[in-house]
C-alpha cells in the first residue's frame, strides 16, 4: 500500500464521470427512446446515439469502483459490514421511498383515465407496484414477466441491480484473499459474460442479459479490479501507462460508439447481450483509469467543469426522478395539445424541472439523511495504512 499522497489525483474527476453517465440517461430517454416521428434530425440522433443507454454500465462499474475501494480501504470486521449497508440504505432508501409513494399517489388519482400519456407513465398492467419493488427485485420480476413497467418505476430496474451487488460484495471482497482478488474478479466477469451467452443460447431472450446481476456482474467486477489496484503501489505505473494509452486513443471508443448502431450493437440485439456489454464495461474502466490517472490535460478540464459536477453530485436524484417529471409534464401539456408526447421542448422543460427538484432533494432529504448515517466512523486501527485517507470516501452514486 502507499500513502494519500502518492496516490493518483484524489478522486477528482469521478462526479465529472457520473455527470457524463447521467446525461447519457437522460438523452436516451428523453431524446431518443421516443417514438420516431420522420424528422431527419431524429433519424440520425438515432443512428448516431443509439448507445446512450449504455450511461447505466458507467455507473455500474464506477459502482463497483467504489464500493470496493469503501471495503478495502478498512480493516475486515463486522462493523464494517454493518456500517457499509447502514450507509448504503440511508443513501438509496429514503427517495426510494419517496418515488414509490409517489407512483401511489399519481396511479390513485389517474386510477380511471385511459389516456395514452397516462399509461405510458404509469404502465397499463393491473398489478400496479407489485412486492419486488419493494423487495429491490423488480429487475427479476421484469425479467420473468417480459413486461416493462410504466416510465416513473422503469429506471428503477438498475436500483435494484445495484442493491444486489451491495449484498454480495462485502462477502467477495473482503472474504477473498487480497493475492487472488484479481483472478477472482477477473472468474466473476468471464462468467458474466458465459452466463449471458448461455441464456442467449438457451432462451433466444436477451432480455435477461440486460437486467440480471449476474449477467451484468462483469461491469462492478472491473470497477472493483480498478479499485484494488489502484489502493496497491505495484500497479501505479502499469495503471498510469494504461490510462495514458486509453487517453490517446479515446477518440477512437466514441467513434466506435457512435457508430454502434450499423454494426448491430443496439440494445436487446444478441450482439450486444454477449460480447457488447463486456465491451462497454471495458470502456467505462478505461474511462475511470482515465479519470483518476489524468490529474491535467483537457480529459481532466471536462471532467471538473462547474455542469458535469452538477450533474455528478444530484445524478441519483435526477436519475429517479427524470422519467415522472416528464411523463407529468406530458399529462400536463401534452393531452391538451399544448405540445407533443415527443416534443424536445417538453424534454428540456422537465430537463430544467428535474433539476431542480433533484438539487432540493439532496439539499434537504438526501444530504441530512447520509449525514446522520456517517455520524459514527469505521473504526481505523492507529498505524492502518489507510487511516488517514478512510474518511474521505465519497458514495457510490452522487
Amino acid at each position: 500500500m502507499h500513502n494519500a499522497a502518492d496516490r493518483p489525483n484524489r478522486l477528482d474527476g469521478l462526479d465529472g464521470l457520473r455527470g457524463i453517465a447521467i446525461l447519457l440517461v437522460i438523452i436516451w430517454h428523453y431524446f431518443i427512446d421516443l417514438p420516431v416521428t420522420g424528422s431527419q434530425v431524429q433519424v440520425l440522433a438515432v443512428v448516431l446515439l443509439s448507445w446512450t443507454w449504455a450511461g447505466v454500465d458507467l455507473f455500474f462499474v464506477l459502482s463497483g469502483f467504489l464500493i470496493a475501494r469503501n471495503l478495502l480501504m478498512a480493516p475486515p470486521s463486522r462493523v464494517l459490514v454493518v456500517t457499509f449497508y447502514v450507509r448504503r440504505l440511508a443513501r438509496l432508501v429514503p427517495l426510494y421511498i419517496v418515488v414509490l409513494f409517489g407512483f401511489v399517489v399519481a396511479r390513485s388519482i389517474y386510477a380511471d383515465s385511459h389516456a395514452a400519456n397516462i399509461g405510458r407513465l404509469l404502465g397499463k398492467e393491473a398489478a400496479g407496484l407489485t412486492i419486488d419493488y419493494q423487495l429491490f427485485l423488480q429487475n427479476i420480476g421484469i425479467a420473468m414477466r417480459g413486461l416493462w413497467p410504466g416510465q416513473w418505476l422503469a429506471p428503477t430496474w438498475s436500483l435494484a441491480v445495484e442493491v444486489q451487488f451491495y449484498l454480495v460484495a462485502p462477502i467477495v471482497l473482503l472474504l477473498a484473499p487480497r493475492r487472488s482478488l484479481p483472478a477472482v474478479l477477473l472468474t466473476i466477469a468471464a462468467g458474466a459474460l458465459m452466463l449471458r451467452c448461455a441464456i442467449l443460447l438457451a432462451t433466444g431472450v436477451t432480455m435477461p442479459a440486460h437486467l440480471l446481476f449476474p449477467c451484468r456482474a462483469d461491469a462492478f467486477a472491473l470497477g472493483a479490479l480498478v479499485a484494488h489496484l489502484s489502493l496497491d503501489a505495484r500497479y501505479q505505473a502499469r495503471l498510469a501507462a494504461t490510462a495514458t494509452l486509453a487517453r490517446r486513443y479515446s477518440w477512437f471508443g466514441l467513434l466506435v460508439l457512435l457508430s454502434s448502431g450499423t454494426f448491430g450493437f443496439v440494445l436487446y440485439a444478441p450482439e450486444t447481450a454477449t460480447i457488447g456489454y463486456s465491451m462497454l464495461a471495458l470502456i467505462a474502466a478505461a474511462m475511470l483509469l482515465i479519470a483518476l490517472y489524468s490529474p491535467m490535460g483537457w480529459w481532466h478540464e471536462i471532467l471538473t467543469t462547474p455542469v458535469l459536477r452538477f450533474f455528478g453530485t444530484h445524478s441519483f436524484g435526477i436519475y429517479l426522478l427524470h422519467q415522472p417529471v416528464r411523463g407529468l409534464l406530458a399529462i400536463a401539456l401534452a393531452e391538451p395539445g399544448y405540445v407533443t408526447a415527443t416534443s424536445p421542448s417538453l424534454s428540456l422543460l422537465a430537463l430544467a424541472v428535474t433539476m431542480v427538484l433533484a438539487a432540493l432533494s439532496w439539499h434537504w432529504l438526501e444530504v441530512p439523511i447520509i449525514d446522520m448515517s456517517r455520524r459514527k466512523p469505521i473504526p481505523t486501527p492507529p498505524g492502518h495504512p489507510n487511516a488517514p485517507y478512510s474518511e474521505k470516501m465519497p458514495s457510490s452514486r452522487g
